[in-house]
């Protein structure tokens, strides 16, 4: 199915984009010259993760029903086509 390849490759996108993120959040820690701002690096890496988890999720969850509305009418499509007269 072509929604099924649409998720996958949406969620290995997501994926790749947050352990690039990752990596970029360890290189920005090891940065830091004192505790303080290790505190305020490793907040603001969390912020943005959250945030961008919540944008992934979200984008996630309207492809993966675009797909599964698109999935279910062909194959309504498809009974009908086959079994007319019974829906």
């Amino acid at each position: 199915f072509k929604g099924g390849e649409t998720l996958a490759k949406k969620a290995y996108d997501n994926y790749i984009s947050n352990v690039a993120a990752s990596f970029d959040g360890v290189k920005a820690l090891n940065k830091t010259a004192d505790l303080p701002e290790f505190y305020k690096v490793a907040t603001s890496n969390i912020a943005s993760a959250t945030e961008r988890y919540s944008e992934q999720a979200k984008g996630f969850s309207e492809l993966a029903s675009k797909v599964l509305k698109e999935t279910g009418e062909a194959g309504r499509q498809a009974y009908t086509k086959t079994f007319p007269g019974t829906v």
